[in-house]
């Protein structure tokens, strides 16, 4: 038998499974029939696999391919018609499983003809379909073709036909091919191009292909609708009575033990084993949690608010100890549910539960507990963006404690409270009752407490001028490793790398997080690592990165809940980088978010990010009123002192849009500067060194501004500064001639400008480039800038009157399959928006 030939393929760990089909396929060459079981999870790629095989085959080699499909009434020898269509053995089919139409079968693959016979989803085959297959595999000396079926793995409740069938291709020794989920190395490879760390997009997805391919496509980082709806659609054929017991396991964010999962589930507890078998539960050293977290995100994300209350009262029910316990005790595992809700990022519900707790105690005269319950709600509400209500509960709970003569209560009350006068920009008294706090966790022995009291005398510090601060700083991570204090640990990361980020000291930054990343990977606490993200992105942006920085914080803002503290941070960042590529218009409703938020939450850092910003549009948009107003409103309450970098490139931006070279000056009054280019600079940031250079003047430095500010995609600076020689057209724009064409695109540019010429849209440019069409659409804007033009059209008749002829040796047509190595993903589309709060 020949016609075969030796299948190659782009697939991920998939080249072994395929020699091993290989070698059935052509199994028959030597008389005698061959058959494959291909099997694996839902969302392995058995199609992929099966159609990666049919690929490489020579077109000598008859390939008949039919599928099972899940319905409650499948048509009797559905699969085996399908392969068989516009075929006269196709009509002999019609009459079901008759010896006529078995004999058709099995005379048509005993021909001479090289035949492959392809009969996939095998689980969903109507009975009469298994009796042919089955049939057809107790012959196989008789054929000449063979036989490739594929069936999920994780489909527990097979009926008798297919049991038999299974019985029967073991005992004529097929060949049975599992694939396995991804290992993290090709993980890596697949998030090559990403912004996603490999091992984090590893524990997501458990490795499987089909969500490993949506969650990359996905913007928002597999949090979007999108990532939960292909999710849902596939648990959703488990039945009502598995997803009420998923719906109840996913309102738990970690692992739970097996005795607390039978308290949870009660009576459902068993529907636990069928979840098992499917693949979706897995039991672990005891415990019991979703296989895949992105399935557990979906899961959650699909339940109402109602029926989330009602899953977190039962949750909570469970979480209490069966035995009569006092109400101090009872409180405290309630606080720790709600610190569980609150790493999961879900504020209002951990915000909801200590009130809850606070009213309990309040009741019972519990004055204790009640003192660490009322820290516990400061804590989440100062993380939900109450300021005003944090030091309302926390100077309440500090009423409490001073009768007590108690130096626990009072080191943990001054620790807490002087971390939110830190936080609110209230230094001064911050650091007198911080370095109380510090004296009183030292004297009761509390280095979590003593921790977190180095960690913010040493933010308060270093932001207001003082070099020891990071000193004290780097003092309490190493109190908090050597204590084994993980969680404190992850704080003073997060302190420290804002800290260095506001002075501008981008390469210790760099370290810090990727330290950061490596402990709290280590560690499994990556429910802390929020607050670390956002500094990530941050640092991104200043190093040329643009749109890995808006990726991070779009993933952020799609994740996070009201206008906390992450989100306060994030979003005047993600507005600048929007307003950077020509989105103005989109981030004007975000930044006047962050404005009124900043203000209202009373936080100096939220003001100063959120000034930053908007000066920033305000001169990219030539709003010079806009400027005038932020100058007089950050000029009437003082920034922090300190922060020189940051508070240059705002009133840089002030200038520049034409407000007052009038500025704060600390607490005194004001002082006037001759213009933008005496204000101190961000080094090694290249869009700050464009402005750098635009605040220069000369031609020359324009021309260097406009070279970097087009390698970054900041089209809205480009065409703000840009003053390349033009000429008219006669559609009113203005266009230079072919040679300048040649001359200042790249070649990428030059082959995205063919094909804007032949029509395509962006999508359909990305698909033929192999390429995201957020790339394209750079590309375009930069196109644009170049030409000097303001449209599409206008790119398009610019190279028409110049006679623009496609390049030699341009394939058109080219697609990428959706698991090879040359997949990337480079953040959200500019279609994407984050809700405003």
């Amino acid at each position: 038998m020949s016609g075969y030939q030796v299948v190659t393929s782009s697939l991920l760990e998939r080249d072994a499974p395929l020699a091993e089909l290989l070698n059935v396929v052509t199994a028959p060459s030597t008389g005698r029939g061959a058959v494959a079981l291909v099997t694996g999870e839902a969302g392995a790629g058995r199609t992929s696999v099966i159609r990666s095989l049919v690929t490489g085959m020579d077109k000598d080699v008859r390939i008949l391919i039919g599928s099972c499909d899940q319905l409650s009434d499948p048509p009797a020898l559905g699969p085996l018609r399908e392969a068989y269509r516009g075929n006269a053995i196709a009509e002999t089919l019609k009459a079901g499983v008759t010896q006529q139409a078995l004999d058709a079968l099995l005379n048509d693959l005993a021909g001479d003809r090289p035949t492959v016979l392809v009969v996939e989803d095998l689980q969903w085959a109507d009975p009469a379909s298994v009796d042919a297959i089955r049939y057809l595999a107790r012959r196989l000396e008789q054929l000449s073709a063979a036989l490739v079926l594929t069936m999920r793995s994780d489909v527990p409740d097979l009926g008798d036909s297919h049991r038999a069938l299974l019985g029967e291709l073991a005992s004529c020794r097929a060949r049975r091919i599992e694939l396995k989920p991804l290992s993290l190395a090709a993980v890596g490879v697949l998030s090559q191009g990403s912004y996603w760390d490999p091992a984090e997009l590893h524990s997501l997805t458990a490795g499987n292909p089909f969500y490993l391919t949506e969650v990359l496509a996905d913007p928002a980082g597999g949090a979007s609708a999108r990532v939960a709806e292909a999710v849902i659609a596939r648990l959703h054929l488990l039945g009502t009575d598995c997803l009420a017991v998923l719906e109840q396991l996913s309102v738990v964010p970690r692992a739970v033990d097996i005795a607390f999962a039978e308290r949870l589930l009660g009576h459902q507890f068993s529907i636990l084993g069928h979840l098992e078998r499917c693949g979706v539960i897995a039991i672990r050293a005891g415990n019991v949690e979703f296989r895949r977290e992105v399935e557990r995100r979906a899961v959650e994300r699909s339940i109402g608010r109602i029926r989330q209350i009602d899953l977190n009262r039962r949750a909570l029910q469970a979480v209490l100890p069966d035995h009569p316990v006092g109400p101090a005790a009872r409180a405290r595992i309630r606080d720790e549910y709600a610190r569980d809700l609150h790493r999961a990022q879900r504020l209002t519900e951990a915000t909801e539960l200590v009130h809850e707790t606070v009213s309990l105690l309040e009741h019972e005269g519990e004055s204790a507990a009640l003192v660490e319950s009322l820290v516990r709600l400061s804590q989440h509400l100062q993380m939900a963006g109450d300021n005003k209500g944090a030091l309302t509960a926390v100077d309440r709970a500090a009423g409490l404690a001073e009768p007590m003569e108690s130096e626990t209560a009072q080191a943990v009350v001054s620790t807490y409270r002087g971390m939110l006068l830190a936080q609110t920009g209230q230094w001064h008294e911050a650091l007198v009752v911080l370095g109380r706090a510090r004296d009183l966790a030292s004297a009761v022995g509390r280095t979590d407490l003593l921790t977190l009291c180095l960690a913010y005398l040493g933010t308060v510090r270093a932001n207001s001028g003082d070099p020891r601060g990071v000193v004290q700083l780097r003092g309490g991570l190493r109190t908090a490793l050597e204590s084994g204090d993980a969680d404190g640990a992850a704080a003073v990361y997060a302190n420290l790398a804002e800290v260095l980020f506001l002075h501008a000291r981008f390469d210790e930054l760099g370290a810090c997080l990727d330290e950061a990343r490596r402990f709290t990977e280590k560690q499994g606490l990556r429910s802390l690592t929020s607050p670390l993200e956002v500094y990530r992105a941050l640092h991104s942006m200043r190093s040329g990165d643009p749109h890995g920085a808006e990726w991070r914080l779009f993933r952020l803002l799609s994740a996070s809940e009201g206008l906390g503290s992450v989100r306060l941070y994030s979003l005047p960042f993600y507005a600048r980088l929007l307003a950077r590529r020509g989105e103005l218009e989109a981030a004007e409703p975000f930044l006047a978010d962050s404005w009124r938020e900043a203000w209202r939450q009373g936080s100096p850092i939220g003001i100063l990010y959120s000034a930053l910003a908007r000066a920033e549009w305000a001169w990219l948009s030539g709003r010079a009123d806009v400027a005038e107003e932020i100058r007089a409103r950050v000029s009437t309450d003082a920034l922090p002192q300190g922060l020189d970098h940051l508070v240059g490139e705002m009133y840089r931006y002030l200038f520049l849009a034409g407000a007052s070279t009038e500025m704060i000056d600390g607490q005194a009054g004001s002082h006037y500067v001759a213009g933008p280019d005496q204000l101190p600079r961000i080094l090694g940031d290249p869009y700050e060194e464009a402005i750098s250079l635009i605040c220069d003047g000369s031609p020359n430095a324009i021309r260097r501004a406009v070279s970097l500010l087009e390698k970054l995609g900041a089209v809205a600076a480009v065409r703000l500064v840009s003053k390349r020689p033009e000429k008219p057209t006669g559609r009113g724009e203005h266009t230079p001639d072919g040679a300048a064409i040649d001359a200042s695109l790249t070649r990428r540019q030059r082959e995205v400008l063919e094909l804007l010429v032949q029509g395509l849209t962006n999508a359909e440019i990305a698909r033929t480039l192999v390429v995201s069409v957020r790339t394209v659409d750079h590309h375009v804007s930069a196109i644009l800038a170049r030409l000097g033009v303001r449209s599409r059209q206008g790119a398009i008749a610019t190279a028409k009157a110049v006679g623009l002829t496609p390049m030699a040796g341009r394939a058109r047509g080219t697609t990428a399959h959706t698991l090879t190595a040359s997949m990337t993903v480079v953040g959200p589309s500019p279609g994407r928006r984050v809700p405003a709060a």
